[in-house]
């Protein structure tokens, strides 16, 4: 007996030129269909189906759940994504697909917004996409109810809860939104969220009636994790990319802390790979300026973007290879989203964390250490944390620093940064307490004063050795060991400790010696900086 065709095959061949969906993409877009079939109805089996929160890791192909219902359904699919820079990516997306599209946004002109309105009005509009904030405006509001919305997805929908208790509350206002709009259908995607996230996402936008939840495996086998602790940040990154024997594979993402830091950290890549292959991004760019950047990096298949946390979600460029980490993110969700910018097209990648010595001392402090603390700091595989956090028990390691047998495990400083440590203690164990940590960086530098050189400075041992290390990195490395107890201040001056057993482990936690009491190490005052060179 011949089968009756499959309208979701139909449509996925014929809309979107695709043979084969993936088995999580099959069972969301069927619960979708199934629920549409009787939103009247609020109790049975497929009206619950159609509340859902999704969890697919990036790359799955979420957009896919939505867009394909999309073509199969009566009227529209309203889409609420959290970024600007995502609504216009995704709303050239969603039309190259064919699908009729209107885009509402804060700052557009009252014309515009009239004619966008009348349009879903009129019934000709497959999607409506917009922000959280966009959608509590009344005229909108109205318009979306007379259009009679049958499906609303929140996309990255972590965002409520890491949002929305803190500086987007109105984040905390989709559900009530999404109720008084009478949407039957409501599906919640992001690729990351452990139970603290999920719970507040259920709370928040299904209430009492709860969610159907759909949570794939959030390993990403092709990305492979490593720590790299560094005495500088800048330094090792500058090296990463263009040190000897580097192996670090392009387009390349750096995340950064704060918006002086991209373009701190650009220059330094700039310096070694040339500055028309550095980009910094950052929230406070004008949108001009961000498009552009987007687009340059888009494009680039030997860049490096050095960028904020504003830049990442949603990204769909599949070919980066690799993400560095110059701090570590709060949560576990954050990391894997930042993380999962590299090889969304399922070809090895690499994601690697600098760290530092004060952040083990933190660490080691902690009462509650966060999950990326655990991942950096503690002992095992780097994804067993990582996976428990997302609710998944891991089964095997498919590649990190501490079980790849080639790797070791990723006690290891950055890239000739183990030399670079035994160097500066032969060199102040051969003069100790002559110099201060400043008159060294002068001394390493090969930067010496008549002064100085009246001193002799330029004959002792080390003189003129550390020429390519600007002045601030290396006074942050002799901060670094200082901190790791290897270096040690006298009056002021320098001196070289005792090595410890199983240096160079950066992170090894300084023994204390009995009856002595705990010190504050004495600190590089602001005020004895390196002169000028």
């Amino acid at each position: 007996m011949e089968q009756p065709p499959d309208p979701v095959q139909e449509v996925l061949e014929k809309r979107f030129g695709l043979t084969y969906l993936f088995p999580y993409q099959r069972l969301v877009i069927a619960n979708i269909l199934a629920a549409a079939q009787d939103e009247t109805s609020h109790h049975d089996e497929a009206a619950t189906l159609g509340r859902q929160i999704v969890i697919l890791p990036t790359g799955a192909g979420k957009s896919l759940c939505f867009q394909l219902p999309a073509a199969l359904l009566s009227r529209p699919t309203l889409v609420i994504y959290p970024l600007l820079s995502l609504l216009n990516d995704q709303a050239r997306r969603i039309s190259e697909g064919g699908f009729s599209v209107v885009q509402l946004q804060g700052g557009q002109p009252a014309r515009t917004r009239r004619l966008l309105l009348q349009k879903l009005r009129d019934g000709t509009v497959d999607f409506v996409i917009t922000n959280p904030e966009t959608l509590q405006n009344r005229d909108v509001f109205d318009a979306m109810r007379e259009a009679q919305i049958i499906h609303a997805v929140i996309d990255e929908a972590h965002c409520i809860s890491e949002w929305g208790d803190t500086f987007r509350p109105v984040y905390l206002e989709v559900g009530n939104a999404l109720a008084r709009l009478g949407v039957p259908l409501v599906t919640a995607f992001t690729a990351t969220a452990g139970e603290k996230v999920l719970g507040r996402i259920r709370e928040t936008v299904f209430g009492p009636s709860g969610a159907h939840l759909i949570r794939g495996n959030p390993d990403r086998e092709n990305i492979h994790y490593s720590v790299i602790p560094c005495l500088s940040r800048p330094h090792a990154v500058a090296r990463l990319f263009g040190g000897t024997g580097s192996s670090v594979q392009l387009p390349a993402i750096v995340f950064c802390r704060t918006r002086a830091e991209t373009m701190m950290y650009a220059a330094r890549v700039g310096s070694v790979l040339g500055m028309d292959r550095a980009l910094y991004y950052h929230a406070g760019l004008e949108r001009d300026e961000k498009v552009r950047i987007e687009n340059r990096f888009f494009s680039s298949a030997d860049g490096v973007l050095c960028a904020t946390c504003a830049y990442g979600m949603g990204v769909d460029k599949p070919n980066i290879r690799t993400v560095i980490h110059t701090y570590l993110p709060e949560t576990a969700e954050a990391f894997l989203q930042e993380s999962g910018r590299a090889g969304r097209d399922r070809n090895q990648a690499i994601s690697i964390v600098l760290s530092d010595p004060r952040e083990a001392r933190r660490y080691r402090e902690a009462t509650a250490p966060t999950v990326v603390q655990q991942m950096v700091f503690g002992s095992g595989c780097r994804r067993d944390p990582l996976l428990r956090a997302m609710g998944t028990e891991p089964e095997s390691c498919t590649g990190c620093d501490r079980c790849d047998p080639a790797t070791g495990d990723g006690s290891r400083l950055g890239p000739g940064e183990s030399e670079t440590v035994l160097h500066i203690r032969n060199a102040v164990q051969q003069r100790p307490g002559e110099y201060t940590p400043v008159e060294w960086v002068r001394l390493f530098r090969g930067v010496a004063s008549w002064q100085d050189r009246c001193r002799g400075m330029h004959r002792t041992p080390g003189f003129a050795t550390m020429t390519q290390w600007p002045s601030a990195d290396l006074q942050e490395g002799l901060e670094q060991l200082l901190e790791l107890g290897m270096l040690d201040l006298r009056r002021g001056r320098l001196t070289a400790t005792q090595a410890r057993r199983g240096f160079p482990h950066a992170f090894r936690k300084p023994r204390k010696e009995p009856g002595s009491s705990p010190q504050r190490r004495p600190q590089m005052s602001a005020g004895n900086q390196p002169g000028r060179d």
